[in-house]
């Protein structure tokens, strides 16, 4: 393991919550520009998606930590986009699916 503290892990994973919390409200709610080309999805408004969730937060991600989330974040949206209907939005899918992850895991807190 690392030297960083736990507190500052912890720090970052409330900012982590906070961040999915507002990018499924900005994703849910937020204006979109999706284009088809071929059998290509282009999504024109996530990176301002990121942005407008992250300016929402609290205590914003910094942008280190922005570009670092940012990673795995694309690797699931490009999942989705593979496997998308071009007549649906994707940016409201993969938000669908963000906010019933947040339900199943407040749940699995409630039971617990």
């Amino acid at each position: 393991m690392d030297n960083t503290p736990r507190d500052y892990l912890y720090v970052l994973t409330l900012q982590a919550i906070d961040f999915f919390r507002e990018l499924k409200n900005e994703l849910l709610t937020g204006t979109h520009l999706q284009t088809v080309e071929g059998d290509t999805i282009i999504l024109g408004c996530f990176g301002q998606h990121v942005l407008n969730a992250n300016n929402q937060m609290t205590a914003p991600l910094t942008d280190r930590v922005l570009n670092l989330i940012m990673t795995p974040v694309t690797a699931f949206i490009h999942t989705i986009v593979d496997d998308a209907d071009p007549d649906q939005s994707v940016c409201l899918t993969v938000g669908t699916i963000i906010d019933q992850l947040i339900q199943s895991r407040l749940l699995a807190l409630n039971n617990d």
